[in-house]
């Protein structure tokens, strides 16, 4: 496996129109860096996280949403897909693809979808057959909200317990408006980052048979997939709810760009 160097960076034009940069000496104005100083690797609570991007130290945070809905936009350009199978042959540094045995992601809301694109990238880099799961959100009125996690969660960041009440009660009384929407629970639609974790079953297997398969499978290496890490809710509800089925196979998790941490 290679590193392809086709492109210097992404960079957001005055119209802010997304540009994938080929002028190496024009760095300065990069929003993404394209190159192997921008992906890494961390563990976390046990798991390994791979990650293909972050973003440069002078992006903020409206080019960063600029970026992102481009990215969740499923564009099929030429300069999407090399973007993709650059930060897929990272996961190769880390450990190779053909190790994995499955596939898990959160189903698309809709298609194009970015997670479609760097699933075909996975399958096309890999020579053994996986197993793929998908898991659908859940609706509003199914997910669970744990008031003393979020408390000591607000705790941890350093709020004193009358700033901590007040926001888990704004927060809890928006969750119970959602309820009675029907609509498919949204993590973005709870602010701040840190009360995020107090969410819980959300995701379920998009169906039985995905669910009977995954219970049976015996110490394999298991890659789920996201294009954004921000808070890790999301990932981590994937990683608890995957060890409640099957706690003897190996979870890694590969993000697109790493939102999240320096």
């Amino acid at each position: 496996m290679y590193k392809h160097h086709l492109y210097e960076g992404i960079s957001i034009d005055k119209n802010n129109n997304i540009i994938f940069n080929w002028n190496k000496d024009n760095k300065s104005s990069d929003v993404i860096y394209l190159d192997i100083h921008t992906s890494g690797e961390f563990n976390d609570d046990g798991i390994k996280y791979i990650y293909g991007y972050k973003y440069t130290p002078n992006a903020t945070q409206t080019q960063k949403k600029l970026v992102r809905d481009f990215i969740k936009a499923g564009n099929t350009s030429r300069d999407i897909e090399h973007f993709i199978e650059n930060a897929i042959l990272e996961i190769e540094h880390v450990k190779p693809l053909n190790n994995f045995g499955a596939l898990v992601r959160i189903k698309p809301f809709k298609y194009p979808s970015i997670l479609s694109q760097i699933e075909n990238a996975l399958t096309s880099y890999a020579e053994v057959p996986y197993y793929r799961f998908e898991l659908i959100k859940q609706t509003y009125n199914k997910v669970t909200f744990n008031r003393e996690k979020a408390y000591q969660l607000l705790i941890n960041k350093g709020l004193d317990e009358i700033a901590a009440e007040d926001k888990i009660n704004f927060v809890e009384n928006k969750f119970e408006q959602f309820k009675a929407s029907g609509e498919l629970f949204q993590m973005k639609r709870f602010l701040p980052i840190s009360i995020r974790g107090a969410f819980s079953d959300f995701l379920i297997f998009e169906n039985e048979h995905q669910r009977k398969l995954y219970e049976s499978l015996q110490n394999v290496d298991v890659l789920i997939y996201d294009d954004f890490l921000t808070s890790e809710s999301t990932i981590k509800e994937i990683i608890r709810y995957l060890k409640s089925f099957n706690p003897n196979n190996t979870l890694t998790v590969f993000v697109l760009i790493n939102q999240q941490r320096d």
